[in-house]
């Protein structure tokens, strides 16, 4: 945020979130953008999900107000679910949603109600930290809900497979953590300095490998 009045130019994904974590100044000024967006876009792409669906975001935090900003652009049905003295927080995202995408489809709910709705979505994303190491135990939704949900993004990257999504490949989910998104947002800077392209394949493998090594690393 501090580095945006130092910009030449904003690409329009920093306008959407008014923030930016990459900046290129090989190519003629100092250019800003912000490639977490394109991360997730990937990740739910490569992963065989769509945005175009019905989609719950757990959280309304940083992360998962982009989440949730972004499916809503694509069209999704979005349902936020957040704690209650977080509502405040996800209201705010409400807004910007709206104020964006003025006939988007968004709603709040409790957390800890979620599983109680009878709600089925096709894509659950986990925007909090439960789950992430050292307390590995935790998850942000009872596990009733998981049988409701076709496709599961788990935005932790640290263990490489949290129990939730343990949990949701055994209820039948589809399944990818968050070692994804930090690899496909890093392809993007490097589109964006080199303009070097690289085969899905290829990212695909780096996405294991990285994970292996967190697993490796902290474990």
């Amino acid at each position: 945020v501090e580095m945006l009045p130092y910009m030449d130019r904003l690409d329009e994904t920093v306008g959407r979130y008014h923030a930016l974590n990459v900046v290129d100044g090989l190519h003629g000024g100092l250019v800003g953008y912000n490639t977490d967006c394109y991360g997730f876009q990937k990740t739910v792409e490569t992963m065989g999900a769509s945005l175009s669906g019905s989609v719950c975001v757990l959280g309304a935090g940083g992360v998962g107000r982009m989440f949730a900003i972004e499916s809503a652009r694509c069209g999704a049905e979005v349902t936020i679910a957040v704690r209650e003295n977080a509502i405040g927080l996800a209201q705010r995202v409400q807004a910007d949603i709206r104020a964006q995408t003025p006939d988007a489809a968004v709603r709040i709910v409790d957390i800890a109600k979620l599983h109680t709705l009878g709600e089925e979505f096709h894509l659950l994303i986990n925007a909090t930290p439960a789950g992430m190491y050292p307390k590995v135990d935790g998850m942000a939704v009872d596990a009733a809900l998981l049988p409701r949900c076709e496709y599961l993004f788990d935005s932790v990257y640290n263990p490489s497979e949290t129990r939730l999504m343990r949990e949701a490949r055994a209820a039948g989910c589809k399944v990818t953590g968050g070692m994804a998104m930090l690899v496909w947002q890093a392809v993007k800077a490097h589109e964006i300095w080199d303009h070097a392209h690289y085969e899905t394949e290829a990212v695909a493998a780096l996405i294991d490998e990285m994970a292996a090594q967190v697993d490796r690393d902290f474990h």
